[in-house]
């Protein structure tokens, strides 16, 4: 039997290969075609700073502008990129005192509607695509728990967001812990930009010290707010992937 079932695997093999193959063919052409793009039209023409900065000024002079900075967010979401790059753009285009309220806006309403969604779509659905410590995370997580979880963008952002909705998570606990938890880091971020703009325009060791310890006092801050996060929240509870323990 060992023997048949040996004989059935090496079937198989060509056939992986085969796979294994195309795919790398298909990148090879994906990136043959790109270059190709790249130096027979007049794309590369466009890729300078000062091009780049044209197509781009009728966005940041636009009246709409905070309204396409709340719309980068859901599509952020959707593509699953990292909230925090957004909320640091934001922190490069608005002043602290527009770009404070501006991603808190932003981050609350992408996990809003991701946390409808994963409602909608139920746990079954999900929990199809969520990884295993996600899902840990947050099943009957509580308010300290969703802090916790904000504090460091260690889980992904959207797919908590799912989770959160899928697993029942009380929507006023899902949108006061992500307010609570990710207050803080905006806050810090939103002037780590304007600080940031500051040194490269005028690198002196007074904008250089600014900014470290802008640096310093938002990694402080994040590092107690999740240690005392875990620290309310407790051990946590165990995902519906985790094996039930046996019987006394």
């Amino acid at each position: 039997m060992n023997q048949r079932f040996g004989a059935s695997a090496s079937c198989f093999e060509p056939l992986a290969r085969l796979k294994v193959g195309l795919k790398v063919a298909a990148v090879v052409v994906a990136v043959g075609a790109l270059a190709a793009v790249w130096l027979l039209t007049p794309v590369r023409s466009l890729a300078t700073p000062e091009e780049l900065q044209k197509l781009i000024a009728p966005v940041l002079h636009s009246p709409l502008l905070p309204l396409y900075t709340l719309a980068a967010f859901v599509v952020a979401g959707a593509l699953h990129l990292s909230v925090w790059l957004v909320i640091f753009q934001t922190s490069l285009v608005f002043p602290p005192v527009a770009a404070f309220p501006l991603s808190m806006a932003g981050a609350l309403l992408s996990s809003g509607l991701f946390f409808g969604l994963g409602r909608l779509l139920g746990q079954d659905v999900v929990t199809r695509f969520a990884p295993a410590r996600v899902q840990r995370a947050v099943s009957g997580a509580g308010l300290e728990s969703i802090i916790a979880v904000r504090v460091l963008p260690i889980l992904p952002f959207t797919t908590v967001n799912l989770c959160c909705g899928a697993f029942g998570v009380r929507p006023s606990v899902f949108m006061g812990g992500t307010a609570i938890g990710m207050a803080p880091g905006i806050l810090g971020i939103s002037v780590l930009g304007e600080r940031l703009l500051a040194v490269l325009k005028d690198p002196t060791p007074t904008s250089v010290g600014v900014l470290v310890g802008v640096v310093g006092l938002l990694v402080g801050a994040a590092t107690l707010l999740r240690r005392r996060g875990n620290r309310r929240a407790g051990p946590t509870p165990a995902g519906p992937s985790d094996p039930s323990p046996p019987p006394a």
